[in-house]
């Protein structure tokens, strides 16, 4: 196929005036959409390529984007789009074939059509692009008349693999930096329904009555009384408030979850493997926070499980498997949180390479490897720099462990287990709240200053004497539901005095939380209180230590507690 890339178009043409931004704006986020609907509808021709209801749904968006581009002036997007609508209204009539060919031009031209739409400087070679259409429509496989369809060739997306323009396969893998350049999946709008806006108007004129309310009855001295019941009807429309703010926040995780199934398509076909994406839990909503923070994480479990999990075809059925690999990706609420499983059937985590990789690493030595059980193996996987890939590839295979992905999920106050067994599979399970915003903390003090600890985290509380304190290899340890609990000290992660013991006789304070799927203990002086807070974030910019937290709250004295993260707690500990 010939080779018709994005470039930079002339900067004489990028000016746009204020109103023009506003404009563009809305024609970004409602063609994002509809590309989207179209690698929707082509996932699904794939594997009907008559269905009437995709061919329309399909030549829908191409003629909507086709306007919308026209309106704005955009004229090589306007062409591109009239180009995909011609092509599906000639599939719609029969007169071309959905082979391989028109499929990945078909791809290759929502990617060019996704780069464009994010960058209004990038064009493309309409000639190529055209001589590239009329070579898939107009050649002996799609003659009229002529009846079938072929795309059995595992290797159907030769765009992505011979290193055509934009393939999916080609972004990058997580990434550590919050700020990841990724900006149409990361949008700061959201769309919020009429009604919920109308609630929020009439909540606010309530809590204004209310306020207005109040303020007589204080001045009036013969309402002594009533303070007290007009304060717990504000403090009812406020709760209101809060819950009607929260549920305008959240969105549902279909707006990430669409985007996998054409990224595991690519992947699968240029690696020459067979494999079905199972999608269930679309419609659960999250936070928008919380979704655009699980995003990377998602991604690079899916493409581990492409990529290390799923075998070829021909492994697989000499295993007596079915030659398609099957991953599903689920979403289920439990309270409030949201449990995300990523599985796979594919040939599961070999555990003794992991332990001979994590001895090789001087992560653990030979004699803990031997009194390791199969579930202290799985929490290897967690471990900085770890990982058994026999090669780096393009794909997933580029050094990143997963405690780069539990650590994500994580700072979003989430856990992360693992299941394995081999030659069965993979699950990977993530729990993670539904909002950020608002949230349960748990208040302690260490040193003179008070912190606070997500909820979420917390496995107990619990009071030990110093006689009960243990060490294993010098580490302090103490007995925790028949566990061993490595014990950490906030006073030393956070670089504060500690305050001093009274006596040998005085009791620790400990927080068991847990990290990385296991326990882990946090010494304080004392824990205070629960209740809900709402985070701020701190710029950590001119402080040189990372050990800095990135989110505080301003506590009900006015005082600002900082919010702990877990990860710092980790890297003390190692």
């Amino acid at each position: 196929m010939a080779r018709w890339k994005v470039k930079e178009r002339g900067k004489e043409c990028s000016s746009m005036s204020d109103d023009f931004s506003k404009y563009r704006e809305m024609f970004v986020q409602e063609a994002i959409e509809h590309i989207q609907s179209l690698n929707n509808a082509m996932l699904q021709l794939e594997q009907d390529p008559h269905s009437k209801e995709h061919l329309d749904s399909a030549f829908r968006a191409a003629h909507t984007l086709k306007g919308m581009a026209a309106t704005m002036g955009y004229e090589q997007i306007r062409q591109v789009c009239k180009t995909i609508e011609e092509l599906f209204d000639r599939l719609r009539k029969r007169e071309v074939r959905l082979t391989t060919g028109v499929a990945d031009f078909l791809f290759k031209s929502f990617d060019v059509l996704d780069k464009m739409v994010n960058d209004e400087n990038k064009i493309i070679n309409m000639e190529e692009f055209m001589q590239e259409f009329q070579k898939v429509t107009s050649g002996s496989e799609n003659a009229s008349g002529q009846q079938g369809y072929d795309l059995s060739s595992p290797n159907a997306s030769a765009a992505a693999a011979n290193g055509m323009i934009i393939p999916a396969a080609e972004q990058s893998g997580i990434s550590e930096e919050t700020g990841n350049n990724q900006s149409h999946t990361k949008t700061q709008t959201i769309r919020v329904k009429m009604d919920d806006l109308d609630s929020l108007v009439d909540l606010v004129g309530e809590i204004m009555i209310a306020k207005m309310r109040l303020e007589q009855v204080l001045s009036d001295s013969q309402q002594a009384g009533k303070p007290r019941q007009v304060l717990r009807n504000l403090d009812r429309l406020i709760n209101n408030l809060q819950n009607h703010t929260m549920k305008i926040r959240l969105v549902p995780i279909e707006q990430i979850f669409d985007r996998f199934p054409r990224m595991v398509r690519d992947l699968s076909n240029s690696q020459g493997k067979e494999v079905r994406l199972e999608m269930e839990g679309t419609g659960i909503e999250l936070d928008r926070t919380v979704l655009d923070a699980i995003r990377d994480p998602l991604l690079h479990m899916l493409r581990n499980s492409v990529d290390h999990g799923i075998e070829l075809p021909e492994e697989r059925e000499k295993m007596g498997k079915p030659r398609h690999g099957t991953i599903k990706l689920k979403a289920s609420r439990l309270g409030d949180k949201v449990l995300i499983e990523v599985s796979d059937d594919g040939r599961g985590i070999d555990l003794e390479k992991v332990k001979e990789k994590a001895i090789e690493k001087h992560i653990i030595n030979r004699q803990e490897a031997e009194a390791m059980t199969t579930e202290d193996i799985v929490d290897l996987l967690g471990s900085p720099g770890l990982s058994t890939a026999q090669k780096v590839t393009d794909v997933s295979g580029r050094g990143v462990g997963l405690n780069v992905v539990i650590n994500k999920i994580e700072s979003v106050g989430g856990t992360v287990r693992i299941k394995t067994e081999k030659n069965h599979g993979t699950t990977f399970t993530m729990t993670i709240p539904l909002s950020l915003a608002i949230i349960g903390g748990l208040l302690v003090k260490i040193g003179n200053e008070k912190y606070v600890i997500q909820i979420s985290n917390v496995l107990s509380t619990i009071q030990i004497d110093q006689d009960e304190l243990r060490r294993i290899h010098g580490k302090p340890v103490v007995m925790f539901r028949e566990q061993v609990v490595p014990l950490v000290y906030g006073a030393e992660v956070l670089n504060v005095p500690q305050t001093p013991a009274q006596d040998s006789h005085c009791k620790m304070t400990v927080i068991i939380v847990e990290k990385g799927g296991k326990p882990l203990g946090l010494v304080v002086d004392s824990f205070e209180s629960k209740q809900d807070i709402v985070l701020k974030h701190i710029d950590r910019i001119g402080y040189n230590s990372s050990n800095v937290p990135t989110d505080a709250t301003i506590l009900s004295d006015g005082r600002v507690a900082l919010i702990l993260d877990l990860t710092q707690l980790e890297e003390k500990k190692t």
